[in-house]
């Protein structure tokens, strides 16, 4: 009996992060119908439990600043980008409560999906550059996971873990940093290092966040800057062509100088909402979401039924079938722009 109930583990997992918009959320029934869910809610959806291949998809979504129920600070947190300390803190910590090493999975590491619109963008953007250069906590380190942000936020340097202590020496002495246990650094059983991400996809990366010093409003993250980060194999940005909106200035990301990321950035008709998420009646976010399905299903088992079923009678900009006799057939293709070199400034 026991032997009829053991079954080969699959070699590795996917895991899916997928971050809203400002005020956007997939799980409010009141926005049915009256507001479109967001390009990024409609991939979470479609992506399979377990791929037909048999690898495990895990999936996190999470709606975007400004949407607590009952929060009467809501539009103060939408205008200023309040709450994105939490929304990055939860993602990361969502990665490293799920990932295995190639070391603990049979030599193949699993692989890990970024995915944001807007603030939700710039969210998953901060999440590749803890991972880049922090590396993800091991479950056994998981409590220091407020410290690492603590330091990831001062811009300090943290180092590769130092090789494990010998068996019967003491444990290694407490250090700080600021008043911060900066103690995790140096054990490598308390963290994954390297760690890389397979993909991040982007609509509209938009870093308007703000504190408040001496009763004036001053940008947060400012390091976090239009350059990729090293540890990302794919980046795919779809980009607002007709947005001229100061908050709202695309980041148009460059590749890192020495690096072989895979970088597509496209340029599509219409305004920061047409790209992420679209009006009723006017259906402009189509364009990049077929886009973006073209690019993502090169990696991820989708279910491009669930993709139109999300919100039944909205128009689409051809069947389910045609896509998936021609994806390109649909992509809009006038203002492709990949880098190999350099960006456009602005």
């Amino acid at each position: 009996m026991a032997s009829e109930l053991e079954t080969t583990p699959p070699p590795y997992k996917r895991i899916i992060v997928c971050c809203d918009g400002t005020a956007a959320t997939a799980y409010d029934y009141r926005d049915v119908g009256k507001k479109p869910f967001t390009n990024v809610s409609r991939i979470s959806r479609s992506i399979r439990p377990q791929s037909r291949d048999g690898i495990p998809q895990v999936v996190l979504y999470l709606p975007g600043v400004g949407t607590a129920e009952g929060n009467i600070f809501n539009m103060w947190n939408r205008g200023y980008g309040i709450g994105l300390d939490e929304k990055i803190i939860e993602a990361y910590s969502f990665i490293c409560h799920n990932y295995r090493s190639a070391e603990e999975n049979n030599g193949i590491a699993d692989q890990i999906f970024l995915m944001g619109y807007s603030r939700g963008a710039f969210t998953v953007r901060c999440v590749a550059d803890i991972i880049n250069k922090a590396g993800l906590l091991r479950k056994e380190g998981i409590c220091y996971v407020g410290n690492l942000y603590s330091l990831w936020r001062m811009e300090k340097q943290i180092p590769p873990p130092s090789s494990p202590p010998q068996v019967g020496h003491p444990n290694l002495s407490p250090t700080s940093f600021r008043g911060i246990d900066t103690t995790f650094q140096q054990d490598p059983r308390l963290r994954h290092y390297p760690v890389r991400v397979k993909v991040c996809a982007l609509w509209d990366t938009v870093n308007s966040t703000f504190h408040f010093r001496w009763g004036r409003p001053k940008r947060r993250f400012t390091f976090v800057d239009s350059e990729c980060c090293e540890g990302i194999d794919n980046v795919i940005q779809a980009l607002a062509l007709h947005e001229t909106r100061r908050p709202y200035r695309p980041i148009v990301l460059k590749r890192p100088v020495n690096n072989q990321v895979r970088l597509e950035q496209c340029w599509f008709a219409g305004k920061h909402s047409d790209i992420g998420r679209g009006k009723k009646g006017q259906d402009l976010d189509n364009f990049p979401l077929i886009w973006a399905l073209d690019k993502l299903s090169e990696f991820l088992d989708l279910d491009l039924d669930v993709v139109w079923k999300t919100e039944p009678g909205r128009p689409t900009c051809g069947s389910k079938s045609s896509l998936d006799r021609n994806p390109r057939e649909y992509r809009p293709s006038s203002y492709t722009m990949a880098y190999p070199d350099k960006s456009p400034t602005f």
